[in-house]
């Protein structure tokens, strides 16, 4: 899943480990590895978290943000 390797990608690019990410996104670190290993499918809620997180520590702006995650956001809004 295309969602999986460009977090992954994005969170080693800035040198963000998992234990900062859960804690600024209040997601488990248990739960943000299988989102990463593509064990789990994460939600629109979950995704914005992360955004949020990845925005307020490292300046990414929303578009860039969105880039990442927007083919999971179509899949989304595809079955609606």
């Amino acid at each position: 899943m295309q969602i999986i390797i460009k977090l992954k990608e994005v969170r080693k690019k800035y040198n963000i480990s998992i234990r900062q990410l859960a804690n600024k996104t209040g997601i488990s670190e248990s739960h943000l590895r299988y989102i990463e290993n593509g064990e789990r499918e994460p939600g629109i809620s979950i995704l914005i978290r992360i955004a949020v997180a990845l925005n307020n520590s490292k300046g990414f702006s929303y578009e860039q943000i969105f880039d990442i995650f927007s083919q999971r956001i179509r899949n989304k809004n595809s079955f609606m």
